[in-house]
């Protein structure tokens, strides 16, 4: 072979080396070569987005939200250029993949394993929160009950079955901003169309209150049945009407879902009113207050308002009516919304106010008042006046119209016929508090398939409680005791109200005996 036949070889060989070096620098080019204890996994679970610092071996982190009722989908969002598994499933970048959990408690932890050429790392996800506090559950219930909890001083819903087993929750992510927390008030939904929807509200705590510590405003989350969130923007606030700028965030104790684009909100507007009656001696400047605001809102846009101010009426029902001729520096919160539900009979609102008590009931179509009902109690003598009730918390409305109220300054117990307001009857009815319980915050009628029952949480004998009791029952099917002095924010359990639709017929049948 000649001299240029052999350069001819070398240099092919050398062509040769150099793609082959090329395609090696190409293909780790894109590629991270950071340690493993300086990377970050961005996971999605449950749709919402989480982050893991590789940098402590073992570290154990928390997730927002995690179901035993079906498989868990975890999404890997950053390509590592390592192996990621959980539970010793792989994740593949930007593809969704389920995980299945049999139990939630503190032992059954999910595994994270990173694997990048030698280097290792492994950390765990807890299957329940930390927020959650421990339980003491009790009795014989069936998986088939259902209840959610919110707690008042936590960032986490939970779901439990009537073995005591909590199979779902929902909380704040870890490293959420700070002054977001607590969700409480948890409402289930059944839509026009008979799909069902559930809703708690995210009390956002930077949000001025004016001192008033029960209000708690936020914004609502709203997800259907398999625990997708639906919406949560339009809900933020209460929107300005014509006359105003300000919009103001929604509060915690008055959400209605109506259908997928409209609801009813309510909130509080700070505004310095001039129509007080003379005879409460109001400020010549006028007052400042905060005034009870409920809206209609569809797609984003107010169908109606309606505003405590408009009714001139309601200050003198206020147990804060001296208050009117002081000076101030704090606007009065005169009427505090304690609750708005629809009656059964005709679909209207009615709105329980906590410092009136009393109830307005409010035209679903138009936005209008139809009756103002303040409360006496039944338990007078024919020597004295009947003694208004001056604070009352609306607990429930059955589904035969029969409102079950609290009185919250004597602690009693009692119930009323929606129908008052067309006989004119505003006697409220003592009837016995469940044995035990000395606050409640939830009483709520379940008429499940076969059963009637009654849901209660509160203080029981000093300590936090849920207590679910069955029709002629003298003790609870189920008993979630807080043995740290926790207590329940709110108590949920599904009745036929609350119903899939191929089901309706039977489930009607069933509430009408």
């Amino acid at each position: 072979m000649d001299k240029s036949g052999k350069w001819l070889i070398a240099l092919a060989g050398l062509f040769l080396g150099l793609i082959v070096i090329i395609a090696f620098a190409l293909a780790f080019a894109g590629r991270d070569t950071t340690l493993l204890h300086q990377r970050i996994v961005h996971l999605s679970v449950n749709g919402t987005n989480v982050e893991i610092k590789l940098d402590q071996e073992n570290r154990v982190y928390e997730l927002p939200c995690l179901t035993t009722e079906r498989d868990n989908e975890f999404t890997l969002l950053n390509d590592l250029s390592a192996v990621v598994k959980v539970n010793d499933v792989e994740l593949k970048t930007d593809k969704t993949t389920k995980i299945g959990l049999h139990e939630l408690s503190d032992a059954n932890r999910i595994k994270v394993e990173v694997k990048g050429g030698k280097d290792t790392r492994t950390v765990y996800f807890r299957t329940l929160p930390k927020t959650l506090s421990p339980l003491i559950i009790t009795g014989e219930g069936t998986p088939e009950e259902v209840f959610y909890i919110t707690q008042q001083n936590t960032s986490t819903v939970f779901k439990i079955n009537g073995e005591g087993q909590i199979i779902w929750y929902d909380s704040e992510p870890e490293g959420a901003k700070e002054g977001v927390d607590k969700l409480t008030e948890f409402k289930g939904h059944l839509l026009p169309d008979k799909e069902i929807y559930y809703s708690y509200h995210r009390q956002n705590r930077d949000i001025h209150t004016y001192g008033y510590d029960d209000n708690r405003p936020g914004l609502r989350k709203v997800f259907n049945d398999r625990g997708e969130k639906v919406k949560d923007k339009p809900f933020l606030s209460l929107l300005p009407n014509k006359e105003e700028e300000d919009s103001y965030p929604i509060d915690n104790k008055g959400f209605l879902l109506l259908d997928k684009n409209s609801s009813i909100v309510s909130g509080y507007s700070l505004e310095r009113v001039n129509n007080i009656p003379a005879d409460l001696e109001p400020l010549a400047k006028g007052v400042l207050v905060l005034t009870p605001v409920i809206q209609e809102v569809l797609d984003n846009a107010v169908v109606w308002e309606w505003r405590g101010s408009d009714d001139p009426n309601l200050y003198a029902l206020s147990h804060q009516a001296s208050r009117y001729k002081e000076q101030q520096k704090n606007p009065i919160l005169y009427a505090d919304i304690d609750t708005i539900q629809q009656d059964p009979a005709d679909g209207n609102l009615i709105v329980a106010f906590k410092n009136l008590g009393a109830v307005v009931k409010i035209d679903r179509l138009t936005g209008e008042t139809l009756a103002t009902i303040p409360f006496v109690s039944d338990e007078q003598s024919e020597e004295t006046e009947p003694q208004r009730v001056k604070e009352i918390k609306l607990l429930d409305v059955d589904a035969k119209g029969i409102a079950t109220l609290l009185d919250l300054e004597n602690g009693r117990l009692m119930q009323w016929d929606t129908q008052g307001f067309t006989t004119g009857d505003n006697l409220l009815k003592e009837i016995p508090k469940p044995h035990g319980f000395s606050e409640i915050t939830t009483y709520r009628t379940i008429i499940k398939k076969k059963t009637k029952g009654l849901l209660v949480s509160g203080v029981f004998q000093g300590y936090g409680c849920v207590a679910y009791y069955e029709e002629g029952k003298a003790q609870p099917v189920l008993e979630i005791r807080y043995p740290d002095h926790e207590k329940p924010a709110s108590a949920y359990g599904e009745d036929v109200s609350i119903i899939p639709k191929e089901n309706e017929q039977e489930n009607a049948e069933q509430a009408e005996q």
